[in-house]
């Protein structure tokens, strides 16, 4: 049996396997939905997740590979949708951020009446 004979399953356990890596992710947004907030989180996994997604998606359509443009829609619509739970939770600590930034950079009166 040639090393062709295997090529459809290697493709399908890699498929398989990297989609169930693509939910690692979750663990973060739990403890986010759990703290309430994002506070010390980074959102960088997912901005990556998302950007790597992306070239790969494109470098499967480059290849004609059929096996890896699915797993990188996948992989894409996860991440998403996992920065999108970080930007809920992270909405208020930006809005809080920006009023206390705003005080800061208050001009000063030059003259006080």
């Amino acid at each position: 049996m040639a090393l062709e004979d295997y090529k459809d399953l290697v493709a399908t356990v890699a498929s398989v396997t990297t989609i169930a890596q693509f939910f690692s992710p979750i663990f973060i947004c739990k403890e986010i939905i759990q703290k309430g907030n994002t506070k010390d989180i980074d959102a960088m996994p997912f901005i990556g997740g998302m950007v790597m997604s992306l070239l790969m998606l494109q470098h499967g359509m480059i290849l004609n590979d059929p096996a890896m443009i699915p797993v990188n829609v996948a992989g894409f619509t996860l991440n998403f949708t996992y920065f999108a739970i970080y930007y809920l939770y992270s909405h208020e600590r930006a809005v809080h951020r920006a009023v206390t930034v705003s005080r800061l950079h208050r001009p000063k009166k030059l003259f006080t009446l």
